[in-house]
């Protein structure tokens, strides 16, 4: 079995790679970089049975990049192991046809876990802070919630969507209740 663990930092892709080798003989590990040295490599060899890709490497946009190699090698499961742990960047990325979405910070058995279900022809999707509690906010909750994730102040939003500074107010704090935070930049990473 051939894994590809493409990541721009190499202390992840060694630890990755020595969790994997460590736990499960008979896999081949292969490293690259940035997203370019990805594509080249995974041009090469499409005998691959997975990807472990970070979408935060230098050369281009990171879903672009996915985009690009799942477009290619459709037949070479990619799952992407991330930083971030967001429920929306998490769904993007399963809708252009990602495998799976592994935090950084997840344990090594999830990591293990999640390598394995990807492998066997599943999908990986983690149980992510916030996840679902988004869809239960209104549309207009979410309308603010986009502002806000946009950098603009309660004015700003009120004058954007035609309401109160009052009534702004008063949805970021049902927002913030909703999805369990206490402040406009933790809201404002959910999304």
């Amino acid at each position: 079995m051939d894994i590809l663990i493409a990541d721009d930092h190499e202390l992840y892709r060694d630890a990755i790679s020595f969790l994997i080798n460590d736990n499960n003989n008979g896999y081949h590990i292969h490293e690259v970089c940035n997203h370019q040295q990805a594509f080249n490599y995974i041009s090469k060899n499409s005998n691959l049975n997975l990807i472990l890709y970070d979408l935060n490497m230098p050369g281009m946009n990171g879903l672009e990049a996915v985009q690009l190699i799942i477009n290619n090698f459709p037949q070479i499961p990619i799952a992407i192991i991330s930083a971030s742990d967001n429920a929306t960047e998490m769904h993007n990325i399963m809708n252009i046809g990602a495998k799976g979405f592994i935090p950084k910070s997840a344990s090594n058995t999830t990591i293990l876990a999640a390598i394995n279900v990807i492998i066997s022809g599943n999908y990986f999707i983690p149980d992510l802070p916030n996840m679902g509690m988004i869809e239960k906010l209104t549309n207009r909750q979410l309308e603010i919630l986009h502002q806000l994730k946009d950098g603009n102040s309660n004015k700003e939003i009120a004058r954007n969507l035609g309401i109160s500074d009052t009534t702004v107010k008063a949805h970021l704090h049902s927002i913030y209740q909703v999805l369990g935070v206490s402040n406009r930049t933790q809201a404002a990473n959910t999304i």
